[in-house]
C-alpha cells in the first residue's frame, strides 16, 4: 500500500530571488507518492513557465497514476486542455502506447496500470488531435483484441465506452476476434460487441465466421493446437501428455471452438451461405453433437431450398435421434407443399423404427400445424388403428383440433361414434365438456404410456384428473 506523506515535506531549498522557481524531474519521481502530488504533477503539466522536460515527465506519470483519493483522470484532461502543447500531447500518446504495447515489465509496469492507462486515452480521445487520437484508438482496441473476453470490462470504462469515443460506429475491429486462434471465449465476446453493429459489418462477420469454420477443420489448425497444448504442459512443468491424449484434448478444443462458431453463425443464419452451410452441417458432420448445433442456429431459416434435405433427415431411421427431432423443428417453420404431402404418407406407419409413437406425434403434429377445419376426418382416418396411443400424443392432438375453433366440431362430434378408441379419445379431449357425457359409461381400454390413473375411454370422458 502506497504511503502518502506531505507535500511540504519534499520541499527544497528555497529558490533564489528573484529567480524564479521552478520543478525539477525530481519532484516529478516524488510526486506521484504525495497527498496532493496529482494536483502538483496537473500543475505542472499546465503550467507552460515550467520546464518542458519536466512538464513532458508529470504528463507520462499521470498516466498510469492509481489514486483512489483524487479524480486523476479528470486532473490530467485538464491539464491537457489547459496546456494546448504538442510536446505534452506527443509525451501522453507515446506513454500509452509504451503502457498497453511493450512488455510490462519494461517501464514497471503492472497490468493494472495497464488499464489505467487504457482509461485515460479513452478520457483524452476527444481533446487530442486526430493524428494523436488514432494512434490511442490502435493502442487501446488493439490491448483489448489480444485478450478480449477478459479484458472488455476491466477498468471504469469498457470496450463500449471506447468504441464510442473514438467513433467506431461499425466495430469493424472485432473481426479480427472471430478467427481461428482467437478462442472460443473471444469470439463469443466479439459477436456479442457486434450484436449492434451495421448490417455491412454483420455480413462480413458472417462470411470471417464461414472461413474460421473451414480453417478450423483442416490439419493446420490441428498442428497449432498440438503445438499450444504442448507448450502448456512444459510451462507447468507437467509430464507430457501422451499422444493419445494429446490427440483427444486436440479433438475436444477444436469441438469447442466450432461449436462455439456454430452459435455465432446462430445470428446470420438469414444470409443464404450461412444458412446453406448449417444445412450442410446438420447432414454431414461425424459429431452427433455438431450436426444438432446446426440445426438449432438454424432456426427461423430455413427456406424452400432445405426441404428435401430436412425430409431426409426427419425420416431417415440412421439419423441419429436428437438430430431428427431439430429436423422437424425446422420443417415446422417453412411453408412448402411437399411437407405436406410426405407427412400424410408418412401418418399411417409413423409409428416404426426407434422414435416409436413419437415419431408418429411429430408427423401429426406438424400437420395439424398446417392443416384447416376440413382436413379434420382425413387426418383421423389416417391415425393407424393398431398400436398404443401415449397420453401427451392424443392430448397434443386434441389441442390443436380445437384451437381450429368451431368449424372443426361437426367432425369432432362425428369423432365421437368412432369405432376406434383413440379417435373418441382425442375428440373427448377437444370439444367441451358437456360433448362427451355420453361416453362415460365407455369401458374401452386405454392402450399406451401415461394413462395412469385413468384406465377407460369412459374415465376421459369423466374428466378425473391425472396426478
Amino acid at each position: 500500500m502506497r504511503r502518502l506523506v506531505p507535500l511540504a515535506a519534499l520541499a527544497v531549498a528555497a529558490c533564489a530571488a528573484p529567480a524564479p522557481c521552478h520543478h525539477t524531474l525530481r519532484h516529478v519521481e516524488l510526486y506521484p507518492d504525495t497527498v496532493d502530488g496529482p494536483r502538483a504533477l496537473a500543475a505542472i503539466v499546465a503550467d507552460p513557465a515550467e520546464p518542458e522536460a519536466v512538464r513532458i515527465a508529470a504528463a507520462r506519470a499521470l498516466v498510469t497514476l492509481d489514486r483512489r483519493d483524487h479524480d486523476v483522470t479528470r486532473l490530467l484532461v485538464d491539464a491537457f486542455r489547459g496546456a494546448r502543447d504538442p510536446a505534452i500531447e506527443e509525451a501522453l500518446v507515446v506513454r500509452v502506447v509504451e503502457a498497453l504495447h511493450e512488455d510490462p515489465l519494461r517501464n514497471g509496469d503492472t497490468e493494472g496500470a495497464r488499464v489505467v492507462a487504457k482509461d485515460r486515452a479513452v478520457a483524452l480521445a476527444p481533446h487530442v488531435s486526430e493524428s494523436a487520437r488514432g494512434r490511442l484508438r490502435d493502442a487501446v482496441i488493439d490491448w483489448h483484441l489480444r485478450e478480449l473476453a477478459r479484458r472488455r470490462h476491466l477498468g471504469r470504462v469498457d470496450l463500449d465506452d471506447a468504441f464510442a469515443a473514438f467513433g467506431l460506429e461499425d466495430r469493424s475491429a472485432l473481426l479480427e476476434s472471430l478467427g481461428p486462434q482467437s478462442g472460443p471465449e473471444n469470439l463469443r465476446a466479439a459477436l456479442d460487441l457486434l450484436a449492434d453493429a451495421p448490417p455491412s459489418t454483420g455480413r462480413r462477420a458472417a462470411a470471417r465466421l464461414l472461413e474460421t469454420e473451414a480453417a478450423l477443420r483442416q490439419q493446420a489448425f490441428a498442428a497449432w493446437l498440438r503445438d499450444g497444448l504442448r507448450e502448456a504442459v512444459r510451462d507447468r512443468g507437467a509430464e507430457e501428455l501422451s499422444p493419445e491424449r494429446l490427440e483427444a484434448a486436440v479433438a475436444l478444443n477444436r469441438r469447442n471452438f466450432i461449436d462455439g462458431v456454430l452459435q455465432g453463425l446462430r445470428r446470420f443464419c438469414a444470409q443464404p451461405a450461412v444458412a446453406d452451410r448449417l444445412s450442410a452441417i446438420a447432414v454431414d458432420d461425424p459429431e452427433e453433437d455438431l450436426r444438432v448445433r446446426a440445426l438449432q442456429a438454424l432456426e427461423g431459416c430455413a427456406t424452400a431450398r432445405h426441404v428435401g434435405l430436412l425430409l431426409s433427415l426427419a425420416f431417415d431411421a440412421s439419423t441419429p435421434l436428437r438430430v431428427r427431432d431439430y429436423a422437424f423443428d425446422r420443417l415446422a417453420e417453412v411453408e412448402d407443399p411437399r411437407i405436406a404431402a410426405r407427412l400424410w404418407r408418412e401418418l399411417p406407419t409413423a409409428d416404426d423404427g426407434p422414435l416409436g409413437w413419437r415419431l408418429r406425434w411429430r408427423v401429426g403434429a406438424l400437420l395439424l400445424v398446417r392443416a384447416d377445419a376440413g382436413a379434420v376426418p382425413r387426418f383421423l382416418e389416417a391415425l393407424p388403428g393398431d398400436g398404443e396411443y401415449a397420453h401427451e400424443e392424443l392430448v397434443g392432438y386434441a389441442e390443436r383440433l380445437a384451437a381450429l375453433g368451431a368449424a372443426a366440431q361437426p367432425a369432432l362430434r362425428d369423432a365421437l361414434r368412432s369405432e376406434r378408441w383413440f379417435v373418441r379419445v382425442i375428440a373427448l379431449l377437444a370439444l367441451p365438456v358437456a360433448e362427451g357425457a355420453a361416453l362415460r359409461d365407455d369401458d374401452a381400454a386405454l392402450r399406451g404410456a401415461h394413462w395412469e390413473p385413468l384406465e377407460t375411454v369412459g374415465d376421459v370422458a369423466g374428466r378425473r384428473r391425472l396426478p
